[in-house]
């Protein structure tokens, strides 16, 4: 796995002054933006994932009563 690069000093200076101010980092305006929309995507892939699921799971409800259906008509002929 390759390293984490340290933050700059410059930056961990910043990073504390902020924390000891109470500061929450935020990220700048455009990258704000850019985390929105693909958080967005993301949320989309789920629900369409979540929807697939739930077709599956459908499916294989009527398949399990399909095949009990079949058990018992097999059982009759059984006799």
């Amino acid at each position: 796995m390759a390293k984490k690069k340290k933050p700059s000093a410059k930056t961990h200076e910043a990073i504390k002054k902020a924390v000891e101010r109470g500061n929450k980092l935020e990220p700048a305006p455009g990258h704000r933006i850019e985390i929105e929309a693909a958080l967005g995507r993301k949320m989309h892939q789920i629900g369409k994932a979540q929807e697939i699921a739930q077709r599956h799971n459908a499916i294989l409800q009527a398949l399990h009563a399909q095949a009990n259906e079949l058990d018992m008509q097999l059982k009759k002929l059984d006799g």
